[in-house]
């Protein structure tokens, strides 16, 4: 199976836990399947979009709502894949979200997996690879994946939710060793790492949200082929997003708290400077204006014929210097 036809992979469910792979040629065969089929699509492939439209009896409305228009951009797809849920024709459409873990991408920029569910397929298509998938594909040649359409979404959502873990234990990493050197640096760099990390916080919470929402609704959806067990599985893991949202908000709160003291160091660094600055202006400020007052070119200065007069006026000026610090350090100005 190729990606560029648009078919990733397909199986046909044997409802024990296992499977084996369909090909294209199963796929425009005898229709509807005997087993459950499971078939993922990446989005861009015209076969795959062809296949949907004229063979899998799916409701064009569900098949639009799957890939979009042909004219949309890979950026509109992703955008208009705002995790919700929707049941239909007996069936259930469903846009999830799950952390982009591909070698160097921006965990944050989240990857978009569109599903149908029906009691006889389930059908998902991407724009990015999804890790998650893999996991499934994985249990099902394992003999311990998914049996029928209740299980596969519960599945598959508690696989998208198993993926976020590490990257926001990895958030709640970064928060700590900053809050530990927020005290002793306060550089630009530290302060770069402290924007990132609020923009992922903030990026992550956008998207979370809305899923756990959509999962909450899906466990409540009444039908038929999704009973009880399932339900429980999918409000355990609408349950699970709601402990991340919380996290997201604790480690926006901490960082806030690394934000404010930070700004407070800065505050009083600069408060610091000032004043020192005002100590030397107020030193000085005597000092320059005899001397300024010295060296007016007029009549009647004194001092001028006497080669006593400079060193006379300047050991005046040292002692007005010696004076002044006397004072301020006597009613401790600093």
């Amino acid at each position: 199976m190729s990606d560029g036809d648009g078919l990733v992979c397909a199986y046909m469910l044997d409802g024990k836990g296992g499977g084996r792979e369909v090909s294209w040629a199963e796929l425009y065969g005898e229709w509807p399947p005997e087993n459950f089929i499971w078939v993922h699509f990446q989005r861009t492939g015209a076969k795959g979009r062809q296949w949907i439209f004229e063979k899998s009896g799916i409701d064009p409305v569900i098949a639009d709502a799957l890939f979009g228009s042909e004219e949309q951009s890979t950026e509109e797809w992703i955008k208009e894949g705002h995790p919700r849920c929707l049941s239909f024709l007996g069936g259930i459409a469903v846009n999830l979200r799950g952390m982009n873990l591909n070698p160097g991408a921006d965990p944050s920029d989240m990857v978009s997996l569109r599903a149908w569910l029906h009691p006889e397929m389930a059908v998902t298509v991407r724009q990015r690879h999804i890790m998650a998938i893999d996991d499934i594909k994985k249990s099902i040649a394992n003999g311990a994946g998914p049996k029928e359409a209740g299980d596969f979404i519960a599945t598959l959502c508690a696989r998208l939710v198993d993926r976020m873990t590490p990257a926001l234990t990895s958030l709640q990493g970064l928060v700590d060793e900053l809050e530990e050197n927020v005290l002793a640096d306060h550089s630009d760099e530290l302060r770069t790492r402290l924007g990132s990390l609020r923009r992922e916080a903030i990026a992550n919470s956008r998207h979370i949200v809305p899923q756990r929402d959509a999962l909450t609704t899906l466990s409540e959806e009444h039908i038929g082929w999704l009973d009880e067990s399932h339900r429980a599985r999918l409000q355990g893991v609408a349950n699970r997003i709601s402990r991340h949202v919380e996290t997201l908000g604790f480690i926006r709160e901490r960082a806030t708290v690394i934000q404010d003291e930070i700004t407070n160091h800065m505050a009083q660094r600069s408060n610091q400077t000032m004043f020192i600055l005002s100590v030397v202006a107020g030193i000085f400020l005597p000092v320059t204006f005899i001397t300024g007052l010295l060296g007016m070119n007029v009549g009647g200065m004194p001092g001028i014929e006497s080669p006593w007069a400079f060193g006379i006026v300047t050991g005046l000026l040292l002692a007005i210097a010696v004076i002044e610090v006397w004072i301020f350090r006597r009613f401790n100005w600093f």
